[in-house]
């Protein structure tokens, strides 16, 4: 069986919307974040002391790194329904279609699975850090 992937016509409108809305959100929590600890547009560690300094940037990489997750979840969720929808249409219609390129490689590669996380309910984007 061929592997079908999801084509621009296989997402409605409400999911496009939220994958805006993932993508917008995702860059506002970037600019918060910069804006927070870079006002200036330049780092200014808040310590002297060089190993706090490090400490205050592993949290600033684990707040970008939540952000950064929950953009992901939501954009495999997103594309997993599509999917979802793709395959039950092709099994009760009996039309397999061919594969088709677009496929976000890189979000579905950093899931161990490789597959959808159907999670619904967990969104970082919204209520800061």
């Amino acid at each position: 069986m061929t592997t079908q992937h999801p084509t621009s016509t296989d997402f409605t409108q409400a999911e496009i919307a939220e994958y805006r809305s993932l993508v917008t959100g995702l860059l506002a929590a970037c600019r918060r974040v910069a804006d927070q600890h870079s006002p200036g547009g330049a780092w200014a560690p808040s310590s002297h002391d060089l190993p706090d300094q490090f400490g205050e940037a592993m949290g600033i990489i684990a707040d970008l790194s939540r952000v950064l997750n929950g953009t992901r979840h939501g954009m495999r969720r997103i594309h997993g329904r599509a999917r979802e929808r793709l395959h039950n249409s092709a099994a009760s219609s009996g039309n397999g279609r061919s594969s088709h390129p677009w496929r976000p490689h890189s979000l579905l590669a950093s899931s161990p699975s490789g597959g959808s996380d159907r999670t619904e309910g967990h969104d970082t984007l919204r209520g800061g850090s």
